[in-house]
């Protein structure tokens, strides 16, 4: 993020105890417009947006997994896309991603250590996350 120029504050860390992952949550707060601005595309657009959805499951899927995420994104502005999110899998896209970070955000939970770990964890997280942000934005580029 640090790279892109984006605010580090956009990482929060916590959640609802009561949701499915017990409330281990972190949310990225990235500003999909800036992210998407710095490689000339408009983050309004309803395709840019799940554009930046299937980069994030590419980040955050698992090696038997990452084919079809990366298939989903390749040649992606000469394909035409959904207008809305009516067809986007939800449950999929969020076992997918909470499946991958499991373990990490489970050690968070460790009293004493947890916070340390979690700051190691969700640094390497987000990393994962722009370098792959990076990459499928210049592969999107190559390909048109």
């Amino acid at each position: 993020m640090r790279r892109c120029g984006l605010p580090l504050s956009a990482i929060t860390a916590g959640g609802d105890q009561n949701a499915p992952d017990g409330g281990v949550d972190v949310r990225v707060d990235l500003c999909t417009v800036d992210l998407s601005a710095i490689y000339g595309h408009e983050a309004d657009r309803f395709d840019e947006r799940l554009y930046i959805l299937n980069l994030f499951q590419l980040a955050f899927s698992s090696p038997h997994q990452r084919p079809a995420a990366f298939a989903a994104i390749d040649h992606w502005d000469a394909r035409t896309h959904p207008t809305d999110d009516t067809h986007f899998d939800w449950r999929a896209f969020q076992q997918t991603y909470r499946d991958y970070i499991d373990l990490a955000k489970l050690a968070q939970m460790i009293p004493i250590v947890g916070a340390p770990i979690g700051a190691v964890v969700n640094w390497r997280l987000l990393e994962r996350l722009g370098e792959t942000a990076m990459n499928g934005y210049r592969q999107r580029a190559l390909s048109v």
